[in-house]
C-alpha cells in the first residue's frame, strides 16, 4: 500500500465495513434505541457504558473515554497501525488497494517470506524436541521445570539440533535462499546455524507471527540465553514475549505483570496467571513500554531481588512514569524467579505474593530505607534526593501531590521544602508558573467555549461556513481544538458532507478521535443555537484580542522604561484594544 491512500478509497473501505458488524466480532452488542451497547472491551466494567452508533459510524465508551471510527477501533483492539487497519478492513471487504512502489513491494514480499521461513523453522524445532535423541533430553529438562506437554505445544517450544541438514534442505526445496536465511537471523554471516544444541522459544508478535527465536543452552556454556539478531521483522526493543497470549487477560484484568525471561511467563501462564509478559532481558526499552501502554493502563514489575534485577526495575519504572502508566512493584526473594517460586511454594503462595505488590513510591521508599539511615538528617536528605527524581517524572499531578505528602510524613520534613527541591530537578519539572495557571477560571471558560463550538459544528455541519467567516483554526488557543477545527474546515472545502468518521480519518490521532466521539455522544442541546454560536465566537475572539492587548501593553511598558520611541502602528492598535475592552 502506498504511503498515501486517497480519501475516496478510505471512504469506500470505511463504508464497506459497518462499525456494528466489525465491533460485533469482538463484543456482544445489544440494541438500545438507535444505538448499540456493550461491556467495554478496553476496560473492566459491570454495567455497559460502551456505545456504538450505526448512524454516525462511531463508538465511544463513557467509562474510559475511548472512542473513534471503525479504523480507530481495530487499531486500538488489535494494537496495529493505521495502514495495517486499512489493509485488514480492505481485505475483509474485498477491496483491492493500490500497488505499492517497487521498492515498497520488495520490502513487503521479503518480510512475508521471512515470516514464512520462521514458521517453518519453528515447526522443525518443535518436531526435533520429540523426534531426536538430543531433543528428548531437552524435553525431559522442560518437564523437570514443571511444563506440561500442552503448554509446550501452545508456546511452540522446540529444540535446535547441532545439524540443520534436514531444515536447510526443506527450505531450499521451497525456494528460500541462503542470503534470506542470513538476513532473517537463522544463519550467521558465515552460513552456519545461529542456534544449535539449544531449547528454542519462538518469539511471536501480537498477530501470532514468528518474528524471532530465543535459545537456552542445555548444560554448561555461554551465553546461557541467545536471542535472534536484529532483522527486518524482529526488533527486540519493540516486542514483548508472550503478549500475543496475554493481551486479552491484560485487558480484562486492567494490568500486566512484567517479568524478565521466557520461563517467567510460561509457567505462570500454565498455572492460570495469564497476564504475564517478558522484556527478554534485564532492561525494558521505550518501544516496549509504548507497546504495553496500548494494552494496559497499569503494570506490576516482578523482578529478581538481586542487584541486576533491582537496577532493571528502576530503569523500567522511569520509562513507565514518562508514559503516564501506573506502576506497582514486587521483589522476589533472593534466589527465586517466578517459575521456581511457583514450583517450590505453590500456586496459592504465588497468588498471595502478587496481591502484596507495593505502589511505586512505597517500594522505592522501602528500598531507600535499606540503604540510608532514616534517623539522621543526612539519611533523610539522601532518601529525598533518591525519590524526588522519580516523583518528578509522575505525570498525574494528583498522584504526585499525594506522593510528596506521603514522603513529607515519612521523613518528617515540611512539604514546602520538598516542593522547592522538586522544582530544582531539571527533568520533568511540572510546576512552572504557566502550569499553575491552567486551572484558573478564564482558562476553564475558554476551554469550555472552544469545546462547545466544536460540538456545535459536529452536530450541525451547516454552521461551518458561518463560523469560518468569523474564525480560523488559529483563533483556537487550545491545540487539540485547533487541530479538530482545522480538520473540519479543511474537509468542508472539498466534501459535500462531514461525517464524524471522515473527520477522524483526517485527524489520524487516537486521543483527538476520542475527543470527537465524546463531544458527539454528549447529550447537550442548544435551543437557541444561533445565539449560542455567536456568544461562543465572541468569547474565543475576545480571548485572542485580550492576549494581543496584554502583549502590546507589555511591549509598550518596556519601551517607556527604556525611554525609547513607541511604534506608531503598535500604539494605535493598543489604543483600539484599550477602547474595546474598557468602553
Amino acid at each position: 500500500m502506498n504511503g498515501r491512500i486517497s480519501d475516496a478509497l478510505l471512504d469506500r473501505i470505511r463504508e464497506a465495513n459497518d462499525i456494528v458488524s466489525v465491533i460485533g466480532d469482538y463484543a456482544v452488542l445489544r440494541k438500545t434505541g438507535r444505538n448499540f451497547k456493550a461491556l467495554c472491551p478496553f476496560h473492566t466494567e459491570k454495567t455497559p457504558s460502551f456505545i456504538v452508533s450505526p448512524e454516525k459510524q462511531i463508538f465511544h465508551c463513557f467509562g474510559c473515554s475511548i472512542g473513534g471510527n471503525v479504523f480507530n477501533f481495530l487499531m486500538k483492539y488489535e494494537n496495529i497501525s493505521f495502514p495495517e487497519a486499512v489493509r485488514r478492513l480492505a481485505k475483509k471487504a474485498g477491496i483491492p488497494l493500490p500497488m505499492a512502489t517497487r521498492e515498497e513491494g520488495v520490502r513487503v514480499q521479503e518480510k512475508e517470506r521471512l515470516y514464512r521461513v520462521n514458521s517453518i523453522a519453528a515447526d522443525y524445532f518443535s518436531n526435533s524436541l520429540v523426534d531426536t535423541p538430543s531433543g528428548k533430553r531437552a524435553l525431559e529438562y522442560l518437564r523437570e521445570r514443571g511444563l506440561a506437554r500442552e503448554t509446550m505445544e501452545k508456546f511452540r517450544l522446540g529444540y535446535a539440533p547441532s545439524s540443520w541438514d534436514e531444515l536447510l534442505s526443506q527450505l531450499k526445496e521451497k525456494g528460500f535462499s541462503r542470503e534470506l536465511l542470513i538476513k532473517g537471523g537463522l544463519l550467521t554471516s558465515q552460513g552456519k546455524p545461529y542456534f544449535w544444541s539449544r531449547i528454542i522459544f519462538p518469539i511471536l508478535d501480537t498477530q501470532d507471527r514468528v518474528v524471532g527465536f530465543g535459545g537456552r543452552i542445555l548444560g554448561k556454556g555461554e551465553p546461557k540465553y541467545l536471542n535472534s539478531p536484529q532483522t527486518p521483522i524482529y526488533d527486540k526493543g519493540r516486542i514483548l514475549y508472550g503478549l500475543n497470549f496475554s493481551k486479552e487477560a491484560i485487558r480484562s484484568k486492567e494490568g500486566a505483570v512484567v517479568v524478565e525471561g521466557y520461563m517467567d511467563v510460561i509457567l505462570p501462564h500454565q498455572e492460570g496467571f495469564q497476564n504475564f509478559i517478558a522484556s527478554m532481558g534485564t532492561s525494558l526499552t521505550t518501544g516496549q513500554v509504548y507497546l504495553l501502554k496500548r494494552f494496559s493502563p497499569q503494570v506490576t514489575m516482578l523482578y529478581d531481588a538481586d542487584a541486576a534485577g533491582v537496577q532493571a526495575t528502576l530503569r523500567g519504572l522511569d520509562l513507565f512514569l514518562e508514559q503516564g502508566v501506573k506502576v506497582k512493584v514486587i521483589s522476589l526473594s533472593k534466589g527465586y524467579d517466578p517459575d521456581t517460586f511457583i514450583q517450590d511454594k505453590g500456586r496459592e503462595a504465588f497468588s498471595r505474593l502478587l496481591s502484596q505488590a507495593l505502589p511505586l513510591i512505597e517500594w522505592r521508599f522501602q528500598l531507600a530505607k535499606s540503604r540510608f539511615d532514616i534517623k539522621t538528617i543526612e539519611g533523610k536528605i539522601a532518601i529525598a534526593e533518591d525519590l524526588l527524581p522519580t516523583i518528578a517524572k509522575e505525570r498525574n499531578l494528583i498522584r504526585q501531590r499525594e506522593e510528596i505528602k506521603q514522603l513529607s510524613q515519612e521523613l518528617s520534613l515540611e512539604e514546602e521544602i520538598l516542593w522547592i527541591e522538586l522544582k530544582k530537578i531539571k527533568s520533568g519539572r511540572p510546576f512552572s508558573k504557566e502550569a499553575l495557571k491552567v486551572g484558573s477560571q478564564p482558562s476553564d471558560l475558554l476551554r469550555k467555549a472552544e469545546a462547545s463550538l466544536i460540538q456545535l459544528l459536529l452536530q450541525d455541519e451547516s454552521l461551518v461556513s458561518l463560523v469560518q467567516e468569523k474564525l480560523g483554526p488559529d483563533d483556537f488557543i487550545h491545540p487539540e481544538y485547533r487541530r479538530i477545527a482545522q480538520a473540519i474546515f479543511d474537509l468542508s472545502t472539498r466534501e459535500k458532507s462531514l461525517s464524524p468518521a471522515k473527520i477522524m480519518d483526517q485527524l489520524k490521532n487516537e486521543s483527538l478521535s476520542q475527543m470527537v466521539t465524546s463531544l458527539l455522544m454528549e447529550k447537550r442541546e442548544y435551543p437557541r443555537k444561533e445565539r449560542a454560536l455567536n456568544d461562543l465566537i465572541k468569547t474565543i475572539k475576545d480571548n485572542k484580542l485580550k492576549l494581543e492587548y496584554q502583549r502590546l501593553e507589555k511591549e509598550i511598558r518596556e519601551v517607556l522604561e527604556r525611554k525609547g520611541a513607541i511604534n506608531q502602528e503598535k500604539r494605535t492598535r493598543y489604543l483600539e484594544l484599550l477602547k474595546y475592552f474598557r468602553g
